[in-house]
């Protein structure tokens, strides 16, 4: 077994908030694997594995000022291509009150 197509999604160096699960996964019906990440930005971003490479990054809705999420979950849909994802942010560390979320989708754009 070899292994190839390695990337990074993202990196940054920090001294706070070190307690994050700052990406989640899941595969689609179709059989790829979608990747959400924080790059340390109010943007979450999304990659796809297709089983030979890496798409290129896109990015998801902004969610606003001081929103940059520390928690990352997605949760797909049985048989479909759709996932949602909630995002909690580092400022305030309440929940539910300060969840994000988004659904990502043909239908939106997101998805190829």
């Amino acid at each position: 077994m070899t292994w190839g197509n390695v990337v990074d999604l993202s990196s940054w160096h920090a001294s706070t908030f070190l307690d994050v699960q700052n990406f989640a996964g899941c595969y689609l019906a179709n059989g790829n694997f979608l990747v959400v990440y924080s790059d340390n930005s109010t943007t979450p971003k999304m990659r796809i594995w297709n089983g030979t490479s890496w798409s290129a990054r896109r990015s998801l809705d902004n969610l606003g000022r001081n929103q940059v999420p520390n928690y990352i979950i997605l949760a797909a849909r049985p048989a479909t291509n759709e996932v949602m994802a909630a995002f909690l942010p580092k400022v305030g560390h309440k929940l539910p009150g300060v969840l994000s979320r988004c659904i990502i989708r043909r239908g939106c754009g997101h998805l190829p």
